[in-house]
């Protein structure tokens, strides 16, 4: 049983698939503090359903992990030789990831028949989330043939979203669409879209030559190296400028500690790329990004909105 969880957890990549919680905890920070500030009324929060909507990002984001590796390998663009060994360095072999697929989507729907449909206050609520979740679960498989195509960026920054929308649906039963700019949730959600695409771009950068020869025009390949090194410099500066809007714009201070942590992080893998010659900041490095995302989620739960 050991052995299968291991090859599991190298099959999913905990590491990076694990930071989809970090926006549901977002999520739940706002609506808890939204609730009780400035007058704002909202129904009392759903915990039961905050607890399984953050287990759901979290299986579709780990199947995204485990779809991504059978995509490539079907269409030929990773084998033994390519950086992506996920079914050549870990023992599972193709039959192994579609199982892991089909226990995931098991899962799921067992959450669906049985936590969320008991929590759920109406029923145009639990249809609601049907859609939403099945639309992340389309996005997610869709990216591995967005990245060919130099959107894959784009997509991974919706799939980073729509967990936000649903899981405020969930708990306060108010609908936000992830494109309503509007709303201060949506604003805050921008930071973890604006990593996403970091964190694609990155790998981009680093992938280059490989991707070249597999004939894959990803957004490096579009653009080109010089271009995609300014587009990945314009995101980092927008993730603080971000912190600075929000912080002002809603007079909450607390953004300021983000800042710096983020702004320490960044000078941390600046220095690594100096030493190195590639932006690194890809899913290895997710975990830098652990203390400003909880940070983030603190500021958000003690500002006022």
């Amino acid at each position: 049983m050991l052995q299968h969880i291991k090859k599991y957890l190298k099959a999913c990549r905990p590491v990076p698939s694990s930071l989809i919680i970090f926006p549901t905890i977002s999520t739940i920070a706002f609506a808890y503090s939204y609730c009780n500030t400035n007058g704002n009324t909202c129904q009392p929060l759903n915990a039961p359903l905050a607890i399984t909507c953050s287990i759901i990002s979290l299986l579709i984001f780990q199947y995204g992990f485990i779809i991504n590796s059978v995509i490539d390998y079907l269409t030929g663009i990773d084998d033994d030789e390519t950086f992506d060994r996920t079914l050549f360095d870990s023992n599972n072999s193709l039959g192994d990831l579609y199982k892991y697929c089909l226990t995931i989507f098991s899962i799921i729907l067992l959450l669906f028949l049985f936590p969320i449909n008991w929590f759920t206050e109406s029923n145009d609520t639990y249809w609601l989330l049907v859609k939403l979740i099945s639309f992340e679960i389309i996005f997610t498989t869709l990216y591995t043939f967005s990245k060919y195509i130099g959107l894959g960026g784009f997509v991974y920054a919706i799939c980073y979203a729509i967990p936000i929308s649903y899981t405020y649906l969930a708990i306060t039963n108010d609908y936000i669409s992830i494109f309503n700019f509007g709303h201060p949730l949506m604003i805050c959600s921008l930071m973890y879209r604006l990593y996403s695409h970091t964190a694609i771009l990155s790998n981009c950068i680093r992938d280059h030559e490989t991707d070249m020869a597999a004939g894959i025009y990803t957004m490096t390949r579009i653009i080109g190296l010089k271009l995609s090194f300014l587009l990945l410099i314009s995101l980092y500066a927008s993730v603080l400028i971000l912190q600075f809007y929000l912080m002002f714009t809603y007079g909450n201070y607390y953004f300021l500690i983000v800042i710096l942590s983020f702004s320490t992080n960044l000078m941390s893998l600046y220095k690594k790329y100096l030493k190195q010659g590639r932006p690194i900041i890809n899913w290895g490095n997710g975990v830098l990004f652990l203390v400003p995302f909880t940070l983030f989620s603190l500021a958000i739960f003690l500002g006022s909105w």
